[in-house]
């Protein structure tokens, strides 16, 4: 018996459906299980739980029911519809963090082969509704010296990084009085040498 002519595309079809609504939408549940994004864990629950929808239809159509056209038809409009109408990630985002302005400078100064740099940068906080009253911007202050000649070149840089946390003895014990949560100002400074030769 003569294949239709379509059947290559009915098979391409099925492929990339498995690809595209079971594999990747697999790949990023155990992603977001394992990373404990709970918004996007929230989004793939939703989603599997219509996407149930196609594997019933798989069993409809092993039966060759007329119904599991019903089904795909309804699984496909659904999916889309029920992850549309769920709250927006981008506004639980917005209800965690705020938009903030980070400022960086530097330069370099030269004279023959020695250099001389320096670098500020400040880094705010975008976490909202805290009122602990720690400032977490930090601040990185940067200096370094070098020599550069056709042969080789050599850099010392010094980086101090300044902000300030809170202790709790537990993850996600706020139950303690603010007066009583210890602050800590830290200040890391980190040393890097470079030695290279140019050729």
């Amino acid at each position: 018996m003569e294949q239709p002519w379509f059947q290559p595309l009915v098979w391409m079809d099925y492929r990339l459906a498995v690809v595209f609504t079971v594999i990747l939408p697999l790949v990023l549940l155990i992603w977001a299980f394992a990373g404990k994004s709970d918004a996007i864990q929230h989004l793939l629950v939703i989603y599997w739980r219509v996407a149930s929808l196609l594997v019933i239809t798989v069993y409809l159509m092993i039966g060759a029911l007329p119904i599991s056209f019903i089904s795909a038809l309804a699984a496909r409009i659904l999916i889309p519809v029920s992850l549309w109408f769920w709250v927006d990630i981008n506004e639980d985002i917005d209800e965690i963090l705020e938009p903030v302005i980070n400022y960086k400078i530097g330069g370099e100064f030269r004279y023959d082969i020695f250099r001389l740099r320096g670098g500020y940068a400040m880094y705010a906080d975008p976490t909202q509704y805290t009122n602990d009253g720690l400032d977490r911007d930090r601040m990185v202050i940067s200096g370094g010296i070098g020599v550069n000649t056709p042969k080789f070149f050599a850099d010392l840089g010094v980086i101090n990084t300044r902000y300030q946390t809170d202790i709790f003895p537990y993850q996600g014990a706020t139950f303690f009085p603010i007066e009583d949560i210890p602050e800590v100002d830290n200040s890391i400074v980190n040393i890097m040498l470079t030695v290279g030769i140019n050729f």
